[in-house]
């Protein structure tokens, strides 16, 4: 009777020696399996023409495989992240007051890549937004009557 618990004390402590380590092993590279996601990131700076940082520009990552639209304000040090982003085919915009629209088209993102994109604005007119556009003219919304006499 003694032998047979003998026996059976030594296969378990067999397989423990072997279980253990495979069990450890197949955590470790489960872990590092789930590591390796789709996604990336896309990051930068938005600047003028004479290279200083624009703070609280408007920036929109657009993705052009799927049509999704991500918006970001810098911040005050002219910058910018959008993470996580899943792999595939951007284009940034950004704009501020005071500024022309700048668009970097054609980015393309791989698995775990950190995209860096400057943007650089140009001097612009402010375009004003209020008003009613008739016959290609932008008219007023309100008119004041004139009280000469």
């Amino acid at each position: 009777m003694c032998t047979k618990l003998t026996r059976k004390y030594l296969r378990l402590v067999r397989l423990a020696s072997w279980g253990v380590p495979c069990l450890l092993l197949f955590l470790f590279l489960g872990s590092a399996a789930k590591a390796q996601v789709d996604q990336g990131t896309i990051a930068g700076s938005v600047q003028d023409s004479s290279g200083a940082v624009v703070a609280n520009a408007h920036v929109t990552l657009t993705n052009a495989d799927t049509g999704l639209v991500l918006q970001r304000d810098t911040n005050a040090s002219g910058v910018y992240v959008f993470s996580p982003v899943k792999i595939g085919n951007y284009k940034l915009n950004a704009t501020a007051a005071g500024f022309q629209t700048t668009s970097q088209e054609n980015l393309h993102l791989d698995i775990q890549q950190r995209l860096n994109v400057v943007l650089a604005l140009r001097p612009g007119a402010v375009r004003a937004r209020n008003g009613v556009r008739r016959q290609g003219f932008l008219q007023p919304c309100l008119t004041i009557p004139d009280r000469s006499v």
